[in-house]
């Protein structure tokens, strides 16, 4: 099986030339709206976020798993 962690989904992103203002790994949580993906207590959250609030949420019990899903709703634009 294939895997996938933040730090190789961030190089992905930079390769295809998505601009890092419409994403957030986890790092900044930013307020303005963007995809997000954040760790949590039971797993990873893979959202879309727009002035703090979560919407569109998907729950991962893996790191793989959430990549992937970030990715898809990321390049769906």
């Amino acid at each position: 099986m294939t895997t996938m962690n933040r730090k190789q989904l961030q190089a992905i992103l930079n390769y295809l030339g998505v601009p890092d203002v419409l994403y957030d790994l986890g790092s900044n949580m930013r307020l303005d709206a963007c995809v997000a993906m954040e760790k949590s207590k039971n797993g990873w959250e893979v959202f879309i976020t727009e002035r703090g609030s979560k919407f569109d949420i998907e729950r991962f019990d893996n790191e793989t798993d959430a990549c992937l899903a970030f990715l898809r709703k990321t390049l769906r634009g």
